[in-house]
This record gives structure tokens, sequence and C-alpha cells, in this order.
């Protein structure tokens, strides 16, 4: 989503909109980079242009959980919220795939904050999504089985021919997982018709299945799988 296309700055006012271009900077990421470091300082708040990124927190063992992921169109409250807040980020930020974002200066942020309602909306807008998100990451992980908490992704993931680019040990790692347990879903659900799984790529084959009957279906073999 180009700049000139983002509704943030399609709707600032001409003032506003002319203090956002002036400022804000253009930055790149390839898939994989790490855009930020728990306990880094936050010194401007982010907006995805093209792109994801995904936040995540990161345990002494290593094991990633994923908080959120940030859309294009989209802020991370956590970042305004440290940037606010002058605390150091809390969490990790990576480039899911290769993204743009526009980065604007703190100061510019605070001052088109106090009066442009489009910023202030976008601000409470990432909040509530936030919460949201971060709500039902913890239902599900209290409440919900593995197989359906990858039903979930695969479907969110899903480009528009069905495929979802990712292997295995990445998507065990969003799901707090180990990466044998997505092998053996992926395997039953190869099996079945439901998925084609390629090295990098799992193709979903028939959708409808994850809505009716993920959470009733067992592995039913262990193959070796692709990554």
């Amino acid at each position: 989503m180009p700049r000139n296309e983002l509704p943030i700055v399609t709707r600032l006012s001409p003032e506003g909109r002319a203090r956002f271009d002036r400022a804000a900077k253009a930055h790149c990421f390839p898939a994989g980079q790490v855009a930020i470091v728990k306990g880094e300082a936050i010194t401007g708040a982010y907006i995805v242009e093209t792109g994801r990124l995904r936040v995540f927190s990161l345990s002494k063992e290593g094991c990633e959980a994923t908080l959120y992921t940030i859309a294009p169109g989209e802020t991370c409250v956590l970042a305004i919220n440290s940037l606010f807040s002058a605390v150091p980020y809390p969490g990790h930020v990576v480039a899911e795939e290769t993204t743009r974002i526009l980065y604007v200066p703190g100061e510019t942020w605070r001052a088109l904050f106090r009066t442009e309602s489009e910023i202030q909306n976008l601000t409470l807008k990432a909040l509530s999504v936030a919460v949201m998100r971060l709500m039902h990451e913890l239902e599900s992980l209290h409440g919900r089985s593995v197989r359906n908490r990858l039903a979930d992704l695969l479907i969110a993931r899903r480009a528009a021919d069905g495929s979802v680019r990712m292997t295995q040990a990445k998507i065990a790692a969003e799901l707090g997982t180990a990466r044998e347990v997505v092998a053996r879903c992926l395997v039953d659900w190869s099996q079945r018709g439901i998925v084609e799984c390629h090295r990098g790529l799992i193709r979903i084959i028939d959708p409808a299945y994850f809505s009716s009957n993920a959470s009733l279906c067992e592995p039913t073999a262990m193959m070796p799988a692709l990554d």
C-alpha cells in the first residue's frame, strides 16, 4: 500500500499531511530481519506500508511466542506506548516477509496526535486491535488445541491462491509448539487431501474443512515432512 494510498495519510488535514510528509522516512526490511529487539529505545512511531511485521516475546530457553502481527496500514501499539511513556520496547519485532514501513519521529507523532483526529483514531485502533489479538492468543493457548490454532494460522496467512509460504519451524515458533507436532498435523491433513506440503510452502486445498472438522480429527500417521 503506497504512502499516498494509506488511509491515515489521505485523511490528514493539509497542514498535517505536509508535516507528515516532511518527517516520515521509508525503511525496508527483508524477510526474517529483526526490526526491533527487546529493550531498545523507541524514538518514533511506524506504519507498515507493505508486507507484515510480527511482534513476539522470547523465553530464556529461546522459545518464541507471537503476540500479534502488523499488517499494511497498521501501527504498533507497543512502540507507541514506549514512545509516549519513554520506556524500552518490551518485545521483539521481525519482518515476516519483505516489509516497507514509514517511520515518523516521536516529536512529529506527538504533535500530530494533539491536532489530527486520524492519528488519534489510528493509535486507539492499534490499542484495541492489539488487546483483542492478545486475548485471542491467550484464549487459544489455554483453551484450544495446536491443531485448531494451526488451522487458524493457515487460514489467516493464506494468499489468494491458497498458499502459505512458511516453514514448519516458523509455524511451530509462532504457535509455541514443537516442529514435530506441526508436522504430524500437516501429514495427516495431506493424506486426507486437505493440504499439499512442499518445502517452505503449504497449499490449502479444502479451506472449508478447517471450519467444520479440524477439532475432530486426530493424526493417523507420522511421516517425515518437508520444511
